[in-house]
């Protein structure tokens, strides 16, 4: 289909887009999440205008650049997007969250909530949200969002910065329905001139730094030092907002990220799309919050020829730099000179120009504009690693939430999943396992083991071997000869499908195994139900020995 391009700017020449903050995880991550605005469109009776349009696509970064990434959520699969700007994973409830910002008459903002089974609710809409944009979820599961266009305290219009000054909202949907979003910040509490009501002009984005607790604004438009666009920080404890850079070369300020320095701190990641109606001027800054010149000084950490226009970045808890680059379309010919895509950076080649790796321009995408990555789950330990009943065990490691999928087998039931009090966030859920058959252990069998599989709501998986062994009292089970040794596991006098259906049913099934062996389909008494067994039956079938 041909790109609407249906995020236009803004009456200040404003486009809204978004790139979601860091993931709190460990290992590299195997799947990103891509918003896609135009992407799987409705089209009116005549099939010319879009009526809706959006989806979330999960990209595997070690597919083929050119393979179609699943689809987790769209307009044609009953997604209520009408124009999608933002997108989240919460390591908290495993939900995808999404910031629609509304674009026909009467549509209402809205923070949307989509599930491991695809399914989309809406966790907010209306005021205070105006335009929410930036979007990204705290430790404590709670959602940081920017509004480029909310005007809370009244402080009027923006100047040149389109509507109002925005805002940074904080929603926690463990309230909802009673949630709505409470104001952070608004930009008025500020160190600089009493003139300026607000530093924020167009806040596009946010993202949440754990160990100093400051939340990061990118603001599009809005500079205290003259210039356009900047990075600030906000303090949650009162607003207070600090100026960490506004570079003169500042042309479209449209996403921010973070990521560990080294040696210690925090480094940030910008994104400058650049002129919104030229390509290949898009700039990746590298900025130090530490350095005492950052304010106007940062390094182009990739740029050039090698983009369009780049419009979102997700760093993983490797430090690995995801770019989303929505193309270059051309109206004339119909064709994308160059594809929508996901890049990530190669951050060893020396050159700034050509370290940009293509991860997939699947032509599904249409205008891809924010992502966020699916963290790797980790898995350390298990404690205890031995049960003989119900118990609830602690799994340790990283980008661990209660909303995965954990399996030690068909032999071990999970029951309820929660965080570890106590414990930082994603390093440890308590959960409480019964080994089926009560941890009985036949008389001179070791206590089994079972693997664990862990596997994160949207992609990406773990495994301890041998994580768990269930142990106990040999409940009165010892050796016994099997009822029948001609294939009568029923013991009625006849081989037929009954007895057929007891071996089937226990096929692979041996002594040590426990209550879950059945002793009279083992019909050459060698402790394993298998072929074997499976060869007496078919001998004796049919007849009554």
């Amino acid at each position: 289909m041909t790109p609407s391009r249906r995020f236009i700017p803004l009456p200040a020449l404003v486009l809204v887009m978004l790139a979601a903050g860091p993931a709190a995880a460990q290992a590299p991550s195997s799947n990103v999440l891509v918003l896609d605005i135009d992407a799987e469109p409705i089209l009116d009776s005549n099939g010319v205008d879009i009526i809706t349009a959006g989806a979330v696509f999960n990209v595997d970064v070690n597919a083929a650049t050119d393979a179609d990434p699943a689809v987790e959520a769209s307009a044609p699969l009953g997604a209520p997007f009408k124009l999608v700007a933002g997108v989240a994973l919460s390591p908290i409830d495993g939900h995808a969250y999404v910031a629609d910002v509304g674009v026909d008459i009467g549509d209402l903002p809205k923070i949307l909530a989509i599930a491991e089974d695809g399914s989309v609710n809406t966790v907010w809409s209306g005021p205070p949200l105006v335009s929410p944009n930036g979007i990204d979820v705290m430790p404590d599961g709670r959602l940081l969002i920017s509004d480029m266009e909310a005007d809370p305290s009244n402080l009027g219009t923006a100047a040149t910065c389109g509507v109002g000054h925005g805002a940074i909202f904080v929603l926690d949907p463990s309230a909802c329905p009673s949630c709505a979003p409470q104001v952070l910040a608004d930009g008025s509490n500020h160190p600089f001139s009493p003139i300026l009501p607000s530093v924020f002009g167009d806040p596009i984005d946010v993202a949440f730094e754990p160990r100093s607790g400051l939340v990061y604004v990118a603001d599009l438009c809005g500079s205290p030092l003259g210039h356009t666009g900047s990075i600030y920080t906000v303090d949650p404890a009162d607003g207070r907002v600090a100026l960490v850079s506004s570079m003169p070369e500042y042309v479209a300020i449209v996403a921010v990220a973070l990521r560990p320095a080294t040696g210690g701190g925090t480094e940030v990641i910008a994104v400058d799309a650049g002129p919104f109606d030229q390509f290949d001027q898009s700039v990746v800054w590298r900025i130090d919050p530490t350095d005492p010149d950052a304010e106007t000084n940062g390094t182009r950490l990739s740029y050039g020829t090698q983009y369009a226009q780049l419009q979102g970045v997700a760093i993983d808890a490797a430090g690995k730099i995801f770019l989303v680059d929505w193309g270059q379309w051309d109206d004339d010919d119909q064709v994308f000179l160059k594809d929508p895509s996901l890049f990530v950076l190669d951050e060893s080649v020396a050159s700034p120009t050509s370290n940009a790796v293509l991860v997939n321009h699947s032509t599904l995408m249409v205008t891809p504009i924010a992502a966020d990555v699916v963290p790797a789950p980790t898995i350390s330990a298990v404690v205890p690693a031995a049960i003989s009943g119900p118990t609830n065990i602690t799994i340790e490691g990283s980008s661990l939430s209660p909303g995965m999928t954990i399996d030690f087998g068909p032999d071990i039931a999970v029951g309820t999943v929660d965080y570890v009090p106590g414990r930082p966030v994603g390093t440890a859920l308590q959960v409480l396992v019964t080994p089926l058959g009560g941890g009985i252990i036949p008389q001179g069998c070791a206590a089994p083991t079972f693997d664990l599989t862990i596997t994160q709501t949207f992609g990406g998986t773990a495994t301890m071997v041998a994580a768990l062994s269930a142990s106990g009292g040999n409940g009165g089970i010892t050796p016994a000869p099997p009822l029948s040794n001609h294939g009568d596991a029923t013991g009625d006098g006849f081989v037929d499908g009954m007895d057929l259906a007891i071996l089937g049913q226990h096929f692979g099934r041996s002594y040590c195994d426990g209550l879950v062996f059945e002793n009279d389909a083992d019909f050459n008494d060698d402790d394993i139900i298998d072929g074997m067994d499976l060869d007496v039956l078919a001998s004796y079938f049919g007849s009554s020995p």
